[in-house]
């Protein structure tokens, strides 16, 4: 093939779309602007997002909730499908992992499909929670979540898993360890465990 300048066709890799907003369903305004909106207090801003982990045999899904002011996942669901149950479950353990009393939160995520599901927004209707979205196709509304996911593919530093098992629980680990250990500047070198329980007695 080499002398006769021909070259094999080598097939493109696969990766998952975890955000589907090619979809009709109503979209909410962009209340949370993570430039200009400063939070005060835990329980003020979620930020949610959802990410795939490759393994050799299939992909993973984290879906996960994360409080901007504490910086701390306050739920999150591991999964081997995209389905908005998964959102509702994550979203439910937040409310029961919170410390504080949970009252008009804004829930900021981009415009994906199960964060558009009815019965998803009937959960935050119920909780007086205040949705918010950011615009299409830009990432840097969702900061927060990105910069969590890409510190956590970074410090795990696999590319591939071996198993979907071993997947879900060096995540569930990590997500343990950052949580209770990993300290963060914005939060005077505290973790965010130890940030919210500061923040609490103070308050």
């Amino acid at each position: 093939m080499r002398s006769e300048g021909l070259r094999g066709l080598q097939a493109k890799s696969f990766k998952p779309s975890t955000t589907d907003s090619n979809h009709k369903k109503r979209i909410s305004p962009r209340i949370f602007d993570n430039v200009e909106v400063t939070t005060t207090r835990p329980n003020e801003v979620w930020v949610s997002d959802i990410t795939y982990v490759p393994t050799k045999q299939g992909w993973v899904y984290l879906f996960m909730v994360l409080d901007v002011f504490t910086r701390k996942i306050t739920g999150h669901t591991l999964s081997e499908n995209m389905g908005a149950e998964n959102l509702r479950i994550s979203f439910l353990n937040s409310l029961r992992n919170s410390k504080t009393v949970v009252k008009d939160v804004i829930f900021h995520s981009d415009q994906g499909a199960q964060y558009c599901e009815t019965e998803f927004r009937k959960l935050l209707k119920l909780t007086s929670t205040v949705q918010s979205m950011s615009r299409r196709g830009n990432c840097y509304d969702n900061a927060y979540a990105e910069s969590f996911f890409h510190s956590m593919k970074a410090e795990l530093n696999v590319k591939v898993f071996e198993t979907k098992k071993n997947a879900k629980k060096e995540i569930e680990e990590y997500i343990e360890w950052y949580n209770a250990e990993r300290l963060h500047s914005s939060l005077d070198y505290m973790s965010p465990v130890e940030y919210e329980e500061y923040i609490t007695m103070v308050a």
